[in-house]
């Protein structure tokens, strides 16, 4: 067996390198908000929730993780949330479990309808602080 010189293998790792590289950084887009996505609001307070329709559960997820991306991993995650709970008509995310670490960011919340979302607690009657019924 010849041992080959640096200078013949050197290339062919830094091209290996720079296409998985590539594969890698190609996969990884960034999700963008809808206009919709923007207001949703999360919380982690049941108290906030108080009084608004259940719709579903939604899931947000970000495989971006270690220690230099796990905040970058946790946007992406909550952006997929908001996503998430534009498309069952939400406008509140209450909150149920959070996981960040090495291999990424996992969040999970129930999506609820609100007639006031900027109010933690609406009225027992339904009604929204113009007394007009709120609407979808």
């Amino acid at each position: 067996m010849r041992w080959r010189r640096a200078d013949e293998w050197y290339p062919g790792i830094i091209l290996l390198l720079l296409a998985v590289g590539g594969l890698l950084i190609g996969g990884c887009g960034t999700p963008t908000l809808s206009p919709e996505a923007v207001a949703v609001r999360i919380t982690a307070n049941p108290e906030a929730v108080r009084g608004c329709t259940l719709l579903g559960e939604v899931r947000g997820k970000s495989n971006w993780g270690g220690l230099l991306y796990q905040k970058a991993g946790e946007e992406r995650a909550r952006r997929g949330l908001r996503n998430a709970a534009v498309a069952l008509g939400a406008n509140v995310v209450l909150i149920e479990t959070a996981l960040t670490g090495f291999s990424g960011s996992k969040i999970r919340g129930e999506a609820y309808w609100c007639v006031s979302p900027g109010s933690p607690i609406q009225g027992a009657d339904g009604l929204g602080f113009d007394g007009q019924a709120g609407t979808r």
